[in-house]
């Protein structure tokens, strides 16, 4: 994966993390991406840890509104290319809650998001 650039959606735990550290060990350069910027921020320090490469990065995607016109975009539109994008980004909650957007959270990270 060396020279390879990899962005993984909902990279802050679970599978997504897993893919973000391992791809990383082999040398690419990761870019990830998470709703929340403490959670987000652990998880790039932990996966460069555990790789041990540096090359690591986090973008936020707090909202559809934010990855329609926000600095996600803007970001993710400096990379020179992208080889691999890794859609992981999913939830399931037990309790319903709305997002500052107005949806219902999991209606909107499952099957909004995905089609900004």
């Amino acid at each position: 994966m060396q020279g390879k650039t990899v962005v993984v959606t909902g990279a802050n735990s679970g599978i997504g993390k897993a893919a973000a550290t391992e791809l990383a060990r082999r040398g690419a350069h990761v870019v990830m991406t998470a709703r929340d910027r403490t959670r987000g921020q652990a998880a790039r320090d932990d996966v460069r840890r555990a790789s041990g490469n540096k090359h690591v990065d986090l973008l936020l995607a707090t909202s559809p509104r934010s990855i329609r016109c926000s600095a996600l975009a803007a970001e993710a539109a400096r990379l020179p290319r992208i080889d691999v994008l890794i859609n992981n980004a999913g939830l399931m909650q037990s309790e319903r809650s709305e997002t500052r957007d107005g949806f219902e959270t999991t209606f909107q990270v499952n099957h909004l998001a995905p089609s900004c």
